[in-house]
């Protein structure tokens, strides 16, 4: 049982120092292409932040799921309630009696969460003070963690 123990911290370690990284990457390059998307629809029409979530949520969820990394994928997105917008992610390799959901959160929230705020491509998102979710489940679709993006980390 020790000897279990010790070998699912040290693999969690090695998960931790180079696996997250990809997810923040991955998480990243969606929240780059819904925002894209969202700056469209407000641009295009003159429309809410609410209702521009919602479109472009419905198109990126066509060409759902998607394969992001070798560890990662989008399974959907969902706008709502009110100005948020939920990313649920499947980290493919990971299960979570494995993993650690806290470590998963450690990780890559910073990586993500400097991104929200200095990318240029998430200015819309940072405009209209949008929140961010990103739930995570494992291969089994078991509940890993959930990232909360708030406009109050801006600050």
């Amino acid at each position: 049982m020790k000897r279990c123990l010790i070998t699912a911290v040290a693999g969690l370690a090695v998960f931790a120092s180079f696996a997250q990284p990809a997810f923040a990457q991955a998480a990243q390059t969606v929240m780059r292409m819904l925002s894209k998307e969202v700056a469209r629809a407000l641009s295009d029409r003159s429309e809410s932040i609410d209702k521009a979530l919602v479109d472009a949520s419905a198109k990126m969820n066509a060409h759902l799921p998607m394969q992001l990394d070798k560890d990662t994928r989008l399974d959907t997105t969902l706008a709502g309630p009110g100005n948020r917008l939920t990313y649920s992610y499947t980290l493919i390799n990971l299960s979570a009696e494995d993993g650690d959901g806290d470590i998963v959160s450690r990780v890559m929230r910073p990586i993500i969460l400097n991104g929200y705020k200095t990318d240029p491509q998430f200015a819309v998102f940072r405009e209209h003070r949008t929140e961010m979710h990103l739930v995570y489940r494992d291969k089994d679709g078991k509940f890993v963690t959930r990232i909360i993006i708030s406009p109050n980390d801006l600050q």
